[in-house]
């Protein structure tokens, strides 16, 4: 049964990177640029792992989190941000608080191995 990994970011090279990186474990992918894509093609891709950007334009990736953690998805999460590492400690702890299951966090600039590392769940 074929893996699939669901990246939400609004970088795009970021994605593809990702997307790359995802190849050598043989993940369907699917790219969302933003929350709401990522809302619409939930409805028929249900993934085993999520990466999410924490912020993004309009909705952010913790208000999305808190979205995903209320539905009956079970995918694993892996969170990377750009920005300052607080905005992690909040998802991270609002994770907790859903039972959200975050296998990592990532800080961007992302390290491939670090990424490989994570996507290896």
């Amino acid at each position: 049964m074929t893996k699939k990994l669901l990246i939400v970011d609004d970088e795009t090279e970021f994605a593809n990177f990702v997307s790359s990186a995802s190849a050598t474990f043989g993940y369907d992918v699917e790219i969302c640029h933003d929350c709401a894509s990522a809302r619409d093609i939930l409805d028929q891709f249900v993934p085993d792992l999520m990466v999410l950007d924490i912020v993004m334009p309009g909705e952010d990736g913790i208000e999305f989190l808190n979205w995903f953690s209320s539905q009956s998805f079970d995918a694993k999460v892996i969170l990377v941000t750009g920005y300052n590492p607080h905005y992690m400690e909040m998802a991270q702890k609002l994770s907790s608080l859903s039972g959200t299951k975050v296998v990592t966090t990532l800080q961007k600039p992302v390290h491939l191995q670090d990424l490989r590392d994570a996507l290896s769940v």
